[in-house]
């Protein structure tokens, strides 16, 4: 009797000891933070974090979603991202719990890095809507015509924007070239060189007949019409008061049209 009873009192610490191991394991198991990979996702850039390609539950799933994995794709392409390789930089990441790749879940994920795409058109568009606010002219009587780039192209996904810059001595008359860069979130992803002609028409004073030089200026010598401003030199009289009473400086032939410079106030002795 003596002797069982010792065995008993020998088996039961060993046991005890087995039965703490197993909850151990079970409660090791109840706090780990489980990670589930998604078999494709699209992500933003340009890192590659674990959040963006897998589901994560436990207590550290803001610290693990924020891993960063590897750089993300250009815009528009793809990486795979292997699940030995989420694993590793996860415990790199400081978290004291176990960390377990969900089994029945994809063994990789496709990232694809999201954009957009910038086609030769909407450039054009962007070109002509600039031109249209920027120039001196009324859009109803001008004529823009803009030579698009030779391709589209993509740039990050975000708040796209264009900022155009003409050549400082350009007139908005004529051909022109604009250089623009393109941003998005404010980063500048591309720079373009593109041309435009533009081909404004206003009314304007022209002679009706020969005025001599020195002749005082009639309201029948004039008449209006409208005329492309690309062939008109200098500042040109848009309204009959600026012309009518002044001088002629020099011959003003039939339909030429008249200048601020081609005229003068008559001398009053």
């Amino acid at each position: 009797m003596a002797t069982q009873t010792k065995q008993t009192a020998i088996k039961t610490p060993r046991q005890a000891l087995c039965l703490l191991t197993v909850l151990g394991f079970l409660c090791a198991g109840a706090f780990a933070d489980k990670i589930t990979l998604r078999e494709e996702a699209f992500v933003k850039g340009p890192k590659v974090t674990l959040g963006d390609i897998a589901e994560i539950e436990g207590d550290n799933a803001p610290v693990l979603a924020s891993v960063e994995l590897a750089p993300a794709a250009q815009p528009g392409g793809t990486k795979y991202v292997d699940a030995a390789l989420a694993v590793s930089r996860a415990r790199l990441a400081g978290v004291e719990t176990p960390i377990e790749i969900n089994s029945t879940g994809p063994k990789r994920t496709k990232a694809t890095t999201l954009h957009l795409e910038v086609t030769r058109e909407a450039v054009a568009e962007e070109l002509r809507s600039f031109i249209q606010t920027a120039m001196p002219w009324n859009p109803s009587d001008t004529e823009i015509e803009v030579d698009p780039p030779t391709q589209s192209f993509v740039v990050p996904d975000g708040e796209l924007a264009f900022a155009w810059r003409p050549n400082p001595q350009y007139k908005y008359l004529g051909e022109g070239a604009f250089r623009c860069e393109v941003s998005v979130d404010g980063k500048v992803q591309k720079t373009l060189l593109c041309k435009a002609r533009i081909e404004s028409f206003s009314d304007v004073l022209v002679a009706r007949n020969e005025i001599q030089r020195g002749k005082m200026i009639a309201q029948g010598d004039l008449t209006v019409e409208k005329r492309a401003m690309s062939g008109v030199r200098g500042e040109v009289c848009q309204d009959a008061s600026e012309a009518v009473g002044m001088i002629a400086r020099n011959a003003i032939l039939p339909g030429e049209v008249i200048s601020l410079s081609a005229v003068e106030k008559p001398i009053i002795i």
